[in-house]
C-alpha cells in the first residue's frame, strides 16, 4: 500500500487486498489517509531533492532515513488514535507486509506503508511505546516542517575539510565531482583524514564489498571514535564472519556509540559464541546499549540467550523489561511461560499487560483466565485493555467478570465494559 501524488493524491493498494479482512483494509486506509493529511508526499520530494544535491554527504542520508522512520511512526500513531489497539494493529501490519513481495527503493516514487527493512523496529515501537492521543496543531506542524527542511539543507552544507593524501588518484578530485570507485573507497580507509575514513566506511557498507573487510577490521582500533563506529556498522552491513572476533572485542570500547554499532553488527552476523560477552553488556550503564544487546541476542537466537532475557526482566528500566517480555513471547523456549508469569507482578503497567497478552497467545484456550486476572490489576490502563481483550474472545465465561467491571472505580474501564458486553451480544447484558 502506498500514497502517490501531491495535489490529487491517490492511494494504491495491491491486488492481494481483495483477501484482506475488513479491519486490515480499514487500518491501511487510515494509515494512507494520514500520509495525505500530513502532506508526506511533498516531504518525500524534499527528501529526494536533498539527497540528489548532497548525495556525497552521509549525514544527509542518515537524516533522511530518520525522517522516513518518524513519518511512518506518526501515521501509525494516527491509526492508533482512531481506536485500533496496538497489538491488533501490529498483527495486521505484520500479516500485510509478510504477504507482499519485497520492493526495493519504492519510497523514491511514492510514500510506501509496507517497508520490510524497518518492519521489526516499527512493530516494536507500535507495541511498546505510549502513543500520544492528541494530534499536532497546524502551526506546530508548519514550523516543524520548515525546521526539518532547514536542518537537511544545513546538513548538506557540512563538508569534509582538506584534501585527503591519496597520491594521484582522481577519485577524490573536485571539481568536477565523480562517483568514487570501490577501489577508491578502500584506498580512502588508509587516509590520515578521519572524515575521509568515515565517508569511505559508510560507502563501503552501502556497497557491501567483501574486499573491505580486513581494512575495516583494522579501523576498529582507530584513534577516532567516529571512524571506529562507522567501521563497526559497515562490517555488519557487509555480513562477513571474519569480523566476528574483532567485533566482540569492540563491544568493550570506551565510547558508547562504538559499542552500540558493534553489538548491532554482531546481531546481524548472528555470532553465537558472542552470547557470553553480550550477557555482560546487559549491565552497561547506558539503557540504549542494553536494548541493542537484547535485540542482538534475539537475532542470534541461541538458547543461551534465555538467561539474558531473565536478567533483563530485573532491569531498572521499564523499556528494557518491556523489550524482554516481547522477545520472550516470540521465542520458542519451554520455560518462557514461567518467566512471563513472574512478569505479571512487574511494577510497570505496560510490562504487566504485555506479559498477560503473551501468555494468552501461548495458551489460547486459557486466554480468558489471564484476561480476567488482569481485571484486578491496580492500573486502570491494564484493566481497560483486559476488558477490551475479553470482548474479542466472545467467550461466555467473560460475561460475569465484565458485569463486575461495570462497578470499576475508573470511568474509562466502566465505559469499556459497557461496549464489551454489547459486543458479546448476551441476551441479558444490561
Amino acid at each position: 500500500p502506498m500514497t502517490f501524488g501531491l495535489f490529487r493524491p491517490k492511494i494504491l493498494i495491491p491486488a492481494a487486498a481483495a483477501s484482506w479482512s475488513q479491519k486490515q483494509r480499514q487500518v491501511v486506509l487510515l494509515h494512507e489517509l494520514a500520509h495525505i493529511d500530513r502532506w508526506d508526499y511533498l516531504t518525500n520530494l524534499v527528501e529526494q531533492l536533498a539527497v540528489a544535491v548532497y548525495w556525497c554527504n552521509p549525514l544527509v542520508w542518515i537524516g533522511v532515513r530518520q525522517l522516513r522512520i518518524q513519518r511512518e511512526q506518526a501515521c501509525d500513531d494516527c491509526v492508533l488514535r482512531e481506536g485500533t489497539s496496538q497489538v491488533d494493529y501490529a498483527t495486521h501490519l505484520l500479516e500485510i507486509v509478510k504477504a507482499l513481495p519485497y520492493v526495493r527503493r519504492v519510497e523514491r516514487r511514492a510514500v510506501a506503508m509496507a517497508n520490510h527493512r524497518e518492519l521489526k523496529k516499527r512493530l516494536q515501537y507500535i507495541v511498546t511505546h505510549k502513543i500520544p492521543r492528541h494530534s499536532v496543531q497546524s502551526n506546530v506542524a508548519v514550523y516543524s516542517g520548515i525546521f526539518s527542511v532547514a536542518a537537511i539543507l544545513m546538513l548538506g552544507m557540512v563538508h569534509f575539510e582538506g584534501k585527503p593524501d591519496l597520491g594521484n588518484t582522481s577519485d577524490w578530485e573536485s571539481p568536477p565531482p565523480k562517483v568514487l570507485s570501490q577501489d577508491g573507497m578502500i584506498l580512502g580507509l588508509t587516509s590520515q583524514n578521519p572524515q575521509v575514513k568515515r565517508k569511505s566506511a559508510w560507502m563501503l557498507g552501502q556497497q557491501i564489498d567483501a574486499r573491505a573487510v580486513e581494512p575495516l577490521i583494522n579501523l576498529l582500533k582507530d584513534d577516532n571514535c567516529g571512524v571506529r563506529a562507522m567501521s563497526a556498522w559497515a562490517l555488519g552491513e557487509i555480513g562477513d564472519q571474519r569480523a566476528a572476533s574483532q567485533l566482540i572485542s569492540t563491544i568493550e570500547d570506551r565510547d558508547a556509540y562504538v559499542r552500540e554499532m558493534a553489538i548491532e553488527s554482531i546481531g546481524k552476523l548472528k555470532v553465537e559464541h558472542a552470547v557470553p560477552a553480550l550477557e555482560e553488556m546487559l549491565a552497561d550503564p547506558a539503557v540504549n546499549i542494553r536494548l541493542i544487546t537484547l535485540q542482538a541476542l534475539n537475532e542470534i537466537g541461541n538458547p543461551a540467550a534465555m538467561k539474558a532475557l531473565k536478567v533483563a526482566l530485573d532491569d531498572t528500566s521499564a523499556e528494557v523489561r518491556e523489550t524482554a517480555v516481547c522477545m520472550l513471547g516470540s521465542s520458542g523456549q519451554n520455560d518462557k511461560d514461567e518467566i512471563l508469569r513472574n512478569a505479571l507482578n512487574d511494577p510497570d503497567a505496560n510490562v504487566r499487560w504485555l506479559a498477560t497478552k503473551k501468555l494468552s497467545d501461548i495458551y489460547e484456550r486459557h486466554s480468558v483466565y489471564y484476561f480476567v486476572n488482569a481485571l484486578s490489576d491496580h492500573s486502570p490502563v491494564v484493566r481497560k485493555k483486559a476488558v477490551e481483550a475479553l470482548a474479542k474472545t466472545k467467550d461466555v465465561r467473560a460475561i460475569s467478570p465484565l458485569r463486575n467491571s461495570l462497578q470499576d472505580e475508573d470511568p474509562d474501564v466502566r465505559q469499556a465494559a459497557v461496549r464489551a458486553l454489547d459486543q458479546m451480544k448476551s441476551p441479558d447484558n444490561t
